[in-house]
């Protein structure tokens, strides 16, 4: 794959990260509101993402931000050692105890990015999953 290329996909995978982490997040001040756990404000984490062969550790710091009872705003900052930095903010909704749903669209890949969030206690494992790339976070408050 040409570097230019592997750049390119490299920052969309950034990109859908973040924004999977995001959407994660934002579903943690629903979950205060109905089972009183801290959900909201600021997680940071790392993990890896995998796209077409080659893997990528990547950290975050992730924002979450109350939108109604039961859907969040998170707002992700990651940076991957070989791309740089990059953000996203992404709408997550609670769908069950301590689980949170989202997902965005990958405009390089051109196919919608899945991303699940599932959250004990203080800690958060956040899962990304698309057409040609995957990735894993976990975070802590």
């Amino acid at each position: 794959m040409p570097s230019s290329t592997r750049k390119s996909a490299a920052r969309l995978v950034l990109t859908a990260l973040i924004a999977g982490t995001l959407i994660l997040f934002n579903g943690t001040a629903a979950a205060k509101i109905r089972n009183n756990a801290s959900f909201d404000g600021v997680w940071r984490g790392a993990g890896t993402i995998s796209y077409r062969g080659w893997e990528e550790p990547i950290s975050c710091r992730v924002q979450n931000t109350n939108k109604s009872d039961a859907e969040f705003y998170s707002h992700f900052r990651c940076t991957l050692k070989r791309f740089g930095s990059g953000s996203l903010t992404i709408l997550m909704e609670r769908v069950g105890t301590s689980r949170y749903s989202g997902g965005f669209y990958d405009g390089l890949n051109k196919s919608n990015v899945r991303v699940s969030v599932v959250q004990k206690g203080r800690q958060q494992r956040v899962q990304l999953s698309g057409r040609k790339w995957s990735g894993v976070l976990h975070l802590r408050k």
